[in-house]
């Protein structure tokens, strides 16, 4: 995976994923930006990821979790820089039609 800049198009960093033994899932590679965070998903694993500086924050080979391309579901439909705690609360709250 590469990162580069928006405004120059010269490279920020590189990550290679890696396939191990246990990996699952296709090297295709999903991505969603939310924030400051990048979370991409190959191998059946998810990453996630400083945006900026590409450090690997944390990532989960999704045990149990199926297998192939993984998928990624934004609340709202779209990403949003604001922290997950100043979301309205109350949104979740409302019935849903069935």
């Amino acid at each position: 995976m590469l990162a580069f800049r928006k405004d120059t198009g010269a490279p920020l960093w590189k990550y290679q994923f890696e396939r191990t033994f246990w990996a699952n899932g296709s090297g295709f590679v999903t991505t969603l930006v939310d924030g400051d965070k990048l979370f991409a998903g190959c191998y059946g694993e998810i990453y996630c990821f400083d945006l900026l500086k590409g450090k690997l924050l944390w990532k989960d080979n999704l045990s149990g979790k199926g297998y192939g391309v993984v998928s990624f579901a934004v609340f709202g439909g779209a990403t949003s820089p604001l922290p997950g705690a100043e979301i309205d609360k109350a949104q979740f709250n409302e019935e849903q039609p069935d």
